[in-house]
C-alpha cells in the first residue's frame, strides 16, 4: 500500500456517506492514525468504519478473535496492546497479523523490518475494541457475572467431569474464550448464542437480526468445558448432561448490564446450551428505526387502530352473536 491508498480509501467515504462541507473538510484533513476518531462525526460506528476498511482492502475481517489461535511470544506486550496488532496462527502461511489500522505505515514497516512481515504475510482486520478486550482479559475480565436463579448459587461439586477437573474450568483460555463469545455477542446486537455440539466440534451460532449465523468453532472438549463454565455460574448441575435445565445470569459485558437466560438440552453430540441476552431498562425502537418510511408507518398505525376498534366491538357483541 502507498499513501495515496490512504487519500482513496477517504474519498470512498465521501461516496458512501452523505456528509456536510463542514465533515468533509475534516475527514480530508485527517491523518492515517486519526482515522477512528471521525466515526462520530459521520455517524458510524467503529465496528462499521474496520468493515469498509477491509472492504476497500479486500482484507478478512474479523468480527470474533478466538484467544487459543493467538501467537504468544511473537510480539511484544506493550507493542502489540498500543498499536492493537497480534499475531495469530493461519493454516496457510503459518503466521497472520490482526490489527485494526491498515493505513499505519509505521507499525507496518516496524512489522516488516523486526517480526517477518513477508509480502505474502495474511493481513486481517478487526475493529479496536475487540483487539483492546484481548489484553484487559489478561487482568481483570471485562465480563462479570453473578447467578440470580436462586439466592446464593448451588456449589459445584467437585471431581473429574469427562476427564477435566473443575480447575479446568478456572484456566485463563476458557474464561477468555467465554468473555470473547460474550463480547462479540454484544459487539454484533445478537438476541441468542448457540452452543452447540458436533460430531468432530463444536460451533457457536449468533442470531442476529433474526438470521442464525456461525461465528465460532473450537474443539469438541472446549465446548464442553465452555458451556461447563457458564452453567456453573448460573448455579446449575455441571455433572447432569442429560437433564434439560435452565437458569439465569445477570453479566455486566462492556460496561453494560445484561440478563442472560441460560436453557440447555441433550442432543446425540452431547449437551447444547442456549442463552438469551436481554438488556433491561432499553426502550423499544420506533417503527422508523426498524426501517420503515413514515408512509409505512402512518399505515401500520392505521391498520392497527382499526383492528383495535373492531375487536373492542366484538368484545361488546353479545354471546349469542347477534347485534340487534
Amino acid at each position: 500500500m502507498q499513501p495515496a491508498t490512504f487519500s482513496q480509501f477517504k474519498k470512498s467515504l465521501t461516496d458512501r456517506v452523505d456528509l456536510s462541507l463542514e465533515i468533509r473538510d475534516r475527514l480530508a484533513g485527517t491523518a492515517p492514525l486519526d482515522i477512528y476518531n471521525v466515526c462520530e462525526s459521520l455517524d458510524i460506528s467503529q465496528g462499521q468504519m474496520t468493515s469498509w476498511m477491509a472492504d476497500f482492502l479486500s482484507f478478512p475481517l474479523v468480527s470474533t478473535i478466538n484467544p487459543a489461535t493467538l501467537l504468544l511470544g511473537v510480539l511484544p506486550v506493550s507493542f502489540a496492546r498500543q498499536n492493537r496488532v497480534v499475531a495469530m496462527s493461519d493454516e496457510k502461511s503459518g503466521r497472520s497479523f490482526i490489527l485494526s489500522n491498515p493505513f499505519d505505515w509505521i507499525l507496518l514497516n516496524t512489522l516488516k523490518k523486526f517480526f517477518s512481515l513477508q509480502r505474502d504475510t495474511l493481513l486481517k482486520l478487526a475493529e479496536p475494541g475487540h483487539i483492546d478486550l484481548l489484553f484487559e482479559q489478561s487482568g481483570e475480565a471485562p465480563v462479570t457475572m453473578t447467578a440470580v436463579r436462586a439466592e446464593r448459587p448451588r456449589e459445584v461439586p467437585a471431581g473429574p467431569v469427562e476427564k477435566m477437573s473443575l480447575e479446568d474450568l478456572k484456566e485463563q483460555p476458557i474464561v477468555a474464550i467465554a468473555n470473547n463469545i460474550l463480547y462479540s455477542a454484544v459487539s454484533e446486537r445478537a438476541s441468542d448464542i448457540h452452543i452447540e455440539p458436533k460430531v468432530g466440534n463444536t460451533v457457536v451460532r449468533f442470531r442476529i437480526d433474526g438470521d442464525m449465523r456461525d461465528v465460532y468453532t473450537r474443539q469438541k472438549t472446549t465446548g464442553v468445558m465452555l458451556i461447563s463454565r457458564l452453567t456453573a455460574l448460573a448455579g446449575l448441575d455441571i455433572t447432569d448432561r442429560r437433564k434439560p435445565q435452565d437458569g439465569a445470569v445477570e453479566a455486566v459485558i462492556a460496561g453494560k448490564t445484561f440478563k442472560l437466560r441460560l436453557a440447555t438440552t441433550s442432543t446425540p453430540g452431547g449437551e447444547s446450551l442456549i442463552m438469551r441476552l436481554l438488556e433491561p431498562g432499553v426502550k423499544a425502537k420506533d417503527l422508523q428505526s426498524l426501517g420503515m418510511t413514515e408512509t409505512q408507518v402512518r399505515s401500520m398505525i392505521d391498520f392497527a387502530d382499526r383492528w383495535a376498534l373492531i375487536s373492542l366491538f366484538f368484545m361488546k357483541v353479545p354471546s349469542t352473536g347477534r347485534c340487534d
